[in-house]
């Protein structure tokens, strides 16, 4: 697979998010990356938002959210083990 060969992180996060979308047929998917006690917007597509101006996808490049119980990102960031992804997810509000 071609992202075997590939030395450019971005890429291959782009890669990853695009065929996780395809499999999971999302309009929209993101990837974030843990900064201390905040999740980074690392990687972000959205079919809806993104086509008709692209300038809207910069607004989303490096934003950040508290990682906390109060969004599902956050909760999952926390409560979940590393290396493990879970299926379903307890919300506590």
């Amino acid at each position: 697979h071609e992202l075997n060969y590939s030395d450019d992180l971005d890429s291959v996060l782009d890669s990853i998010l695009a065929h996780a979308r395809s499999l999971t047929q999302a309009e929209a998917g993101t990837i974030y990356l843990r900064e201390g006690d905040e999740l980074v917007f690392e990687h972000t597509q959205n079919d809806l938002l993104f086509t008709s101006n692209l300038d809207n996808k910069n607004n989303y490049q490096r934003q950040r959210v508290p990682a906390n119980e109060y969004s599902l990102a956050g909760f999952i960031a926390l409560n979940s083990q590393k290396g493990q992804a879970h299926n379903r997810c307890v919300l506590p509000f």
